[in-house]
């Protein structure tokens, strides 16, 4: 298990969906940066949450989160 900014990775996961939460149309650039992580380390750890999803094409879409 990799370990982010947080200790854990289920830390960093807590912390992207408050980002989400706060703007469903942030982007991956500013998520990255705001902890601290390069956006190909963002995009793995997205890719391994199954509640978040983003809708739509380019700066169009949003993220959702599954409840």
């Amino acid at each position: 298990m990799k370990v982010g900014p947080n200790g854990t990775q289920n830390g960093t996961q807590e912390k992207i969906i408050e980002l989400i939460k706060e703007n469903p149309k942030v982007t991956r650039k500013m998520m990255a940066g705001e902890l601290k992580m390069s956006v190909r380390s963002l995009q793995r750890i997205l890719n391994e949450m199954s509640n978040i999803h983003y809708v739509g094409i380019g700066t169009n879409g949003h993220w959702e989160i599954d409840k």
